[in-house]
Order: structure tokens, then sequence, then C-alpha cells
């Protein structure tokens, strides 16, 4: 069903307020994000004291559309919430670090609309006002919102129902005429008249189902189509429906009328009908044409403006024609009174002058005597009517491509001002890339800001100066905030493992990998499978290769986790317990085996999200979410392994993700936090939580998930995978004891590996990733494909 939009808005020009509506539809976007459907969005912003809401505003609106179409949320209600927070987040950013507005208070009210196919859904923050009509009756939809203490809602409109949003007073005070209007289904009208007298500083968003037009029932009883009236726009059957009706009414009138004025020429029309219908035809042709080119209200303005203008010129020129030809006529009267031949020739111009009424021709029903003329008398109206309407039509595209030569010439001025200020913030920046990191950061996200200002509409050449400065402040801010751009395209990303295609087949449900480095300095990487209920290992080449880990007692049933100690790979099974493949002496890989005490029986915990294998004996680790804790398992003799315990607690392990260690133990939060650490205190004999923080990264740490590094070096590097912003981190580690102290309680950032790709479903299921040992090549488990990236 199709929906119809209306907007409204009536500002004051004092700087304390400022109300606008923004709409972002999906048909008209150059760049489809993955999320569908019309965007629309009514922001009111207001102080008591003066303050630039108008640029304040733009922010906040391009903060909301941006929060909402690059969400990466599963559903749309959250990405809506996630677009609200944008916008309010930035409002708070632009207030805390603009010293003319930290002390204003600014009240504002967002109300934003998203329609999709299945429905409308609703975000609002503020004093906004929400009504939905349905079934004769008005539901206040702001009011159940904030009784439930909510800021989204979805709602789905049936035939001849309306969605109404408004700023605060407008539609409570309207609401009984609205109601009374869908009874008579005038609401669109009623709309309207609220949209024309609406107050100062607000405004008003309606939709609405098409409301189909009832036909009217004909004498004949002939059978009609159901007819839409659209505003501005004439059917395509309009012209034939006008010649039926121009006809059957002539032959009425010529029914009536005394036989002199009928003329019968073979079965022909009449003459008197082929004109009307001609008319007709005419009528229709310039509607239609002028309902294609009608100007805009600003050009209709500016064409009376020049009309009246010319009109005025015309009647001051005729004005003196007259005066100078009543100058010369009584000069002439005066001189030739008295003469003879004068006084004939204006005896003569009065017999002509008299009964000006012409003498009409005798004529029989089937002749007509000087037709002739009057074929010729129509002729010259007709160019008449052609030639004003052509200079009319010429004036209106004279006076539009003015107005739009005008436009592009002040967008034009105002767009390369714009890119002087970012040239300038940008060399600035450049200079201060190495002395003044801070400064640099500082002029940076001033031309960032600047450039999202530059106006949309400008000339071609104009357009290139703008992709040039896109390009050079991508370059600079990837030197500033140590960024690689990784894709196909920038051959720094290679798909290196299909498990699917390269051996494995269909029904592949990868969930782990992990890396191995043999006696002989060779690599190889081990990966779970609990679709298939086997463990993979494929030796690292240019040729990759799939092995199947021998599984002769067929233990595994769902492998989840995968992790080398040094007598072995362990993989942790959901439903078998903990399983051991040996190592031989010369590193090759045996037989799987059970281990005692890790069984499933005697594991009691539900919900593990990783394993890691640590220390020389091969200690066992469960990162359990369940029981909130990381569960140790000691090497007893042999394959005996100690009952399992709890190692650690903490109530944040309840959103952990992964577990990495080397000589301490770091585990991935999916919170702000990111990642914690934990450390042995030789003074408390147990592992305690230690100071982590992250320098030389602007910004959050994003949506971490996993991580890794190497667990016999302080020297490696510790990387960790943000899934929100599908970027990679390779962090220095922190030495905080011994002659090579750096950065205590500090992970230092070397570079961040960040997706540019066009296939936006690369990364989107990572599960895990590793690193070769040299630190030139990263591996990425990405659903059931492996991608290698060159570092």
């Amino acid at each position: 069903m199709k929906t119809s939009a209306q907007q409204y808005i009536s500002n004051e020009k004092n700087g304390h307020s400022y109300v606008t509506i923004y709409r972002n539809l999906f048909e008209n976007r150059e760049e489809k994000s993955a999320k569908d459907g019309n965007l629309y969005i009514l922001l009111k912003m207001s102080s008591e004291q003066k303050a630039p809401l108008v640029r304040l505003s733009k922010f906040v609106i391009d903060s909301i559309a941006d929060g909402y179409l690059y969400s990466h949320t599963k559903t749309t209600n959250e990405a809506m919430k996630n677009a609200l927070e944008e916008g309010t987040t930035k409002l708070k950013t632009l207030m805390q670090t603009d010293k003319d507005i930290e002390d204003v208070e600014i009240k504002t009210t967002i109300l934003v609309v998203l329609e999709k196919k299945e429905g409308f859904y609703i975000g609002s923050i503020g004093d906004g006002e929400i009504y939905v009509l349905k079934a004769g009756q008005a539901i206040n939809i702001s009011k159940i919102m904030k009784s439930k203490n909510a800021n989204t809602a979805g709602i789905v409109l049936e035939e001849n129902e309306a969605l109404l949003v408004s700023t605060e007073g407008i539609l409570s005070t309207h609401i009984p005429d609205i109601v009374s209007s869908t009874k008579e289904k005038k609401v669109y009208r009623e709309i309207t008249k609220i949209g024309v007298n609406l107050p100062l500083s607000s405004a008003i968003l309606a939709f609405g189902t098409d409301e189909p037009i009832k036909p009217k029932e004909e004498t004949d009883n002939s059978k009609q189509e159901d007819s839409k009236i659209v505003q501005s726009f004439i059917p395509k059957d309009e012209e034939e429906k006008e010649e039926a009706r121009l006809e059957l009414e002539q032959q009425e009138d010529i029914s009536n009328r005394p036989k002199l004025y009928v003329k019968e020429v073979k079965g022909k029309v009449k003459e008197k009908n082929k004109i009307a219908l001609m008319l007709a035809k005419i009528k229709i042709f310039f509607v239609n044409a002028y309902t294609k080119i009608k100007p805009s209200e600003e050009t209709i303005q500016k064409i009376k403006e020049i009309c009246g203008k010319v009109k005025a010129v015309l009647t001051k020129i005729w004005q003196k024609i007259k005066e100078i030809f009543s100058i010369l006529w009584e000069k002439i009267t005066k001189q030739f009174a008295q003469k003879q031949w004068f006084k004939r020739i204006m005896a003569k111009y009065s017999q002509m002058s008299l009964g000006r009424r012409p003498v009409r021709r005798v004529s029989t029903p089937v002749m007509r005597i000087d037709d002739y003329k009057v074929r010729d008398l129509r002729g010259k109206r007709f160019k008449q009517l052609f030639g004003i309407l052509a200079v009319v039509l010429l004036i209106v595209l004279g006076v539009n491509f003015t107005i739009k030569t005008k436009k592009l010439n002040e967008l034009g001025k105002d767009a390369n001002e714009k890119f002087k200020k970012i040239e300038n913030l940008l060399e600035k920046t450049e200079n201060n890339l190495e002395t003044d990191r801070t400064s640099a950061e500082t002029t940076y996200f001033d031309a960032t800001q600047i450039f999202k200002e530059i106006p949309e509409g400008i000339r071609e050449k104009d357009e290139e100066t703008k992709k040039q400065i896109e390009v050079k402040m991508s370059e600079i801010g990837d030197r500033l905030f140590k960024k690689v751009g990784i894709s196909k395209e920038n051959k720094n990303l290679f798909s290196y493992l299909d498990l699917v295609l390269n051996g494995s087949g269909e029904g592949s449900e990868p969930t782990d990998i992990e890396i191995y480095r043999d006696i002989h300095g060779k690599e190889g990487v081990f990966i779970t499978d609990k679709g298939k209920k086997a463990v993979f290992f494929t030796p690292l080449g240019e040729t990759p290769s799939i092995q199947i880990v021998s599984d002769t007692e067929k233990l595994f049933k769902s492998p989840m986790n995968v992790s080398v100690g040094v007598k072995g790979a362990f993989v942790y099974d959901k439903d078998a317990g903990v399983i051991k493949i040996p190592f031989n002496k010369d590193g090759g890989i045996e037989n799987a085996i059970a281990l005692s005490g890790l069984l499933s029986r005697d594991i009691q915990a539900t919900d593990i999200k990783d394993m890691i294998i640590l220390t020389e004996n091969d200690n066992v680790y469960l990162l359990s979410a369940d029981q909130k804790a990381i569960l140790r398992s000691t090497a007893v003799y042999g394959d005996r392994y100690s009952m399992l315990s709890k190692y650690i607690e903490n109530e944040v392990f309840a959103d952990a993700r992964d577990i990495l260690g080397d000589f301490s133990i770091y585990i991935t939060i999916e919170q702000e936090v990111g990642i914690v650490r934990y450390s042995w205190s030789y003074f408390e004999q147990k592992q305690v939580q230690t100071e982590l923080g992250v320098t030389g990264l602007s910004g959050g740490l994003g949506k971490i998930t996993k991580g890794y590094t190497f667990a016999d070096s302080m020297d490696s590097g510790l990387y960790m995978f943000d899934a929100e912003g599908k970027r990679f981190f390779q962090f220095q580690k922190p030495q905080e004891g011994g002659a090579d102290l750096r950065h205590p309680n500090q992970l230092l950032l070397i570079k961040q590996y960040e997706y540019r790709g066009n296939d936006d479903t690369i990364f989107n299921n990572v599960k895990d990733f590793v690193v070769d040992y040299n630190a030139e090549n990263m591996y990425v488990l990405d659903g059931t494909t492996v991608w290698r990236v060159a570092l």
C-alpha cells in the first residue's frame, strides 16, 4: 500500500530556537547502505541564550542519519536506538568542545520516523507529540512510550489510517478537529489547515495511506475504473473523456438549434464540434505541459515582478506615444483644417466610423460565402495564441535558468571558501604530525567538520576538487591515526582457504583456528569444525591443503575451541570434554585421545567461550560465561588431569568473548573496557587484576570480540579485533619490570588495519584469528573462509 507524506515548518529568526525536517529516501541514495527504508527526522532546538542552532542541527541530523544507515545491529529497533544515541552524543560533544556554547542550556526534541515495507518505526527524545489515527480514533503514542519509559515504537497503518508527529502543543491542541476530519475522510485538508496556521518554532509531519475515491454512477450503468486524484496530474484518458463529453453536448445543442446553423458535409462531424474538440485537446495539452514545467513559487514570484516592471515601462511608453500623437494631430488639424482635400478625407473617415458592426452575409445551409476569411482569422488567432505562449515559456525558462545559475554561483563560492579552509587545516595537520600530535588531531577534526558542511549540488569542477580533498584527507588521516586500509583492491587481503570448496564440503561449520610451529620451524593451522565433527590441519604455504586429524575412536562430537600447548594441541568439545592431539618427537601429529578428569561429565560449566593452554605442564584454562570465572585443571600424571576449579572470578566475565596469555592472562570483554588483564601477585600468591590502558588510539576500541598474542614472548605484538568497525589493532605490550621498562600498564598502538573493500559480507562472522611467527601475515577465520591479511 502506497503512503504519502506532508510536512510544515514555521521558524522565527531570533537565534533562540530552530526547527527543521530532514528526509533521506532510499531510492535517492547514491550509495546504498545495508539499511533500507525512507528516513524522516524532525528536530527542534531552543535555548534562552542565543546559540548557533542551525549549525548544530546539521551535525546532529547527520549523526542520527549515519547512526541508522551504518549501524551493524541485527534489528531495526536497535538501529533506531543507535541513531538516537548518536544524535544526543554528537550534541553533547559539540557543546563540550565549543567554548561559546558549553554553558548554554539547549532544549532538544528529536522525532525520527522510518518508513519500511513492514510498517513504520518511531524514535522519540524530548517533548514531541505522536498520534496514530485508527478507526476514527486518535491514539497518543508519545504518551504510551513515556509511560513505558521507551524511546522507540513500531506501528502498521491500514487503509485510511495516518501517523502524525509534531512539536509540543500542536497535535494535542487540534486533535478533536483531526478526529472529526477522519470521519469525513478529509484528514489531508485538516493537516494542511493546521500547517498553514502553525505558530512560530513548530513543525508537523504527517504520513497517510492512499484514500480511494469512489467512482460516480453513470446513467447507462457502464463499468468505470476507480480513479485516483493526485495533485498536479491529469490522467492520460482525460482527452478521450473530454472529446466524448463535448460531442454529446454538441449533438444535444445542435438538435435544438435552427437549421440555418447546421451544416452537414458528407457525414463528417459538424464544423463547430470539430473546433470545440480541437480546443479541448489544446487545453489538455497545455495543462499537461504546464504540469511538467510548472515553475517553483520563487520563480513565479520573480516572473510577476518582471512582468510588473515590463508592464509599467510599456504603459509609460504608450502614454508618451499618445501624448506625441495628440500634439502632432493638433498641429496638423490647425495647419490643414481649411484645405478642401483634408475636409474630404475627414468626411470619408466619418462615414467609415459609423456603424462598425459588420454586415451579415446571406448563406445557405450547404454554402458559406467568404469562408476563407473566417479560416484566415482563426489562423491568425492561433498564431497569436502560440506566439504569446512561446514568449511566456521563454520568460519562465529564462528566469528559471537565471535563478539556477545564481544559486550555483552562490554554492560554488561557499564551497571554494570551505575548500581553502580545509586545505589550510590539512597543511597544519601535516606540519604537526611528528611534533604535536594533539594539535594535529584537533586541526584534522576541524577539517572533517567543515568538509561535512560543503553544500550539495555544486558544479562538476567543484565536485572534482571535493574528491581530491577527500582523498588527501583520507591519506593524512591514515598517517595521523596509524591506519592501513585492507581490501582485495589494495592487494593486501587474499582468500587463503575455503573449507567448503577445498575439501570439507557442504555442512561445514568452522568454530576456531590456532597456529602451530613445529621443531623444524614449519607452521600450520588447526581448524575445529563442529558441522563435520572433525579437526583439520593445514600447513601454511602458497597452495594450502587440508588434512583431517586422526580420530580412530570417534571422540570428536562437537569441537568448539583449539589451543596449542607444549606436548600437543588441545580441543574443547562441547559434548565430549577436552581432547588431546599429541605431538611426536619430530613434531608430527598423532591420533586424538581423551583426557581423564576432563571428560564432558567432569565439566559442570555450560557456556564455555574459549580455552587456552599455558605453562610447560600444559595446564588447561576454560573461560566460562555462566560461572563468570576462569576454570583451571592441571596435569597430574601423563594424560591425567585434576578436577576443574575456579581460578579467577569476575562479574564482567559474563560478557567475556576470548582468553589469551603470555606471562599475564588477558580476557576480551564485549563492553566499553574492551580488555582486562590478570598478573601473578607474589604478595597475595594469586592472580590479581592489574591496570591496563590504551595509548596512541584516538577514540574507543569499539566492540572487541577476539584477540591474539604469542604465549612465550613479551616482545611479540598483542592483536585485537573490533567487530563493529571491522578493524584489527596491533599493540606493543607493556613492560613493567627489568631494564627494558616501557609504557607501564599501557598498550601502545602500532597500527590499525581497517577493512575498506566493496564486499560488505567480509569480516561479518569472524570466529577467531592468528598471526604467524614473523608477524608477516594474519589468518582470519570468517564463516567458512580463511582470509590472509598481509601485515
